[in-house]
């Protein structure tokens, strides 16, 4: 009997998918347009200030069908090889600690995801799908990316500035290459402006541990004093460059873990944007990493548009927006000095990685939103494939302003110096 029951139980579980499913393709077809005429087919499917600037004709939504899976590009190689293995095999401590499940000792050397296992009625479960989306990108090593903020008001093109992002992963996993690392650290980053003259040479310089109880250092360079100044933990949410985009954003979060107090509030189908249907292809630089061809470029923002009606900053070409399911975050700053107070993050279940954001001010009232196109990056091959996002724009709708920033090329798995992320290092870089 009790067999029978779980049958007929699983099979209405599959039905239930099924008519689903049926629902969500009579409902959105691919080249359906949803503007501010029929706004109302994307009630609930959006986030909320997302919806009313649809609603307002700031947006026209297209929807599309991808012609790849993000979950297969989610999983590389290195993910694949441990999933099995990495079941059950670590856990959270109550500092936020990944830790090995036998030994109780912190995990310095995790290969592919923590959790692959996880389940919506863990009570950790946000924080679990928040380390597994820090560890799914550890396997593609050190980047190196050029990008370009260009800021809008409500009028049009206000100003924009261009630089580069470089990252370092004392674990480059994939490539079983592990460096001497007694602090501890778990990853760098720098972030140099290059242009316009006035701005040349502004930097930021993160360091994070794996220690959860070791505090994220961060240094700002100001070519005004050619030096860099220490910040606390709290200035990664401090505007970059005067943008509206923070340190953290990168990504769609990119400080440490243990720096909010994470919730899992729903799980549902949403509408998600993509940059096109069909992954951008790789090839291997002259430094011996990969890189992206110059896609990103193609995007064409509305104030560029003759005749658009809608929003300056509206992403109007080659973004589609598809289904998807999604798991609904909510992240509350520990710190009571932090810039933003209770965040939205939107995170796509299958790519286990952020897609967009909502962001509220210290008083919690409503403030910015972002949106992380996908991409997809394959070399010709297909042995090597990852999802990537290579755009991101954050619109502050209080103050009808809006940051859209890209990356002209995305570059992985690069031979970075050890020693230009040190202190030293890093001033020397900027100069």
């Amino acid at each position: 009997m009790k067999r029978f029951s779980k049958t007929i139980a699983l099979g209405m579980v599959l039905c239930s998918i099924f008519i689903a499913a049926n629902l969500w393709a009579a409902q959105f077809k691919p080249g359906d347009v949803i503007d501010k005429t029929n706004w109302q087919k994307a009630e609930g499917m959006l986030p909320a200030p997302v919806l009313e600037d649809v609603k307002k004709g700031d947006y026209n939504i297209t929807i599309g069908k991808l012609n790849y899976s993000p979950d297969e590009f989610f999983k590389s190689n290195v993910i694949k090889e441990n999933w099995e293995s990495n079941k059950g095999k670590y856990k959270l401590t109550d500092d936020l600690n990944v830790v090995d499940a036998k030994s109780g000792q912190i995990a310095y050397d995790i290969k592919g995801i923590p959790f692959p296992d996880l389940e919506e009625c863990d009570p950790r479960f946000a924080e679990k799908l928040m380390y597994n989306f820090k560890y799914g990108m550890k396997p593609h090593g050190n980047q190196y990316n050029d990008f370009q903020m260009t800021m809008m008001t409500r009028k049009g093109y206000e100003r924009d500035f261009s630089g580069n992002y470089l990252s370092f992963e004392y674990k480059n996993l994939d490539l079983t290459k592990d460096l001497n690392n007694p602090d501890g650290f778990d990853s760098k980053s720098i972030s140099l402006i290059k242009k316009p003259y006035d701005m040349k040479g502004i930097a930021v310089f993160s360091m994070q541990y794996i220690d959860t109880a070791k505090d994220s250092v961060i240094y700002t360079y100001v070519p005004s004093i050619r030096r860099a100044r220490r910040g606390s933990p709290a200035n990664r949410s401090d505007a970059f460059g005067g943008s509206d985009f923070v340190t953290d954003d990168n990504g769609g979060f990119s400080g440490p873990i243990q720096t909010m107090k994470w919730k899992l509030l729903e799980t549902k189908e949403m509408l998600v944007p993509f940059f096109s249907a069909d992954p951008c292809e790789l090839y291997k630089n002259s430094r011996g990493g990969w890189e992206s061809v110059n896609n990103f470029n193609q995007i064409k923002l509305g104030y560029t548009v003759e005749g658009w009606q809608g929003a300056p900053w509206a992403l109007t070409t080659n973004i589609i927006w598809v289904p998807r399911k999604i798991y609904v975050l909510e992240m509350t700053p520990v710190n009571k000095n932090y810039n933003y107070g209770v965040h939205m993050l939107y995170v796509d279940a299958g790519m286990q990685k952020p897609v967009m954001k909502e962001m509220t001010d210290r008083a919690n009232q409503g403030w910015k939103y972002m949106l992380m196109p996908g991409s997809a990056l394959s070399t010709p091959d297909g042995s090597y494939r990852y999802n990537f996002e290579g755009m991101n724009l954050i619109v502050d709708f209080r103050n009808d302003h809006a940051t859209f920033n890209r990356d002209s090329a995305n570059r992985t798995r690069m031979p970075h110096n050890p020693g230009t992320f040190t202190l030293s290092g890093f001033t020397k870089f900027c100069k």
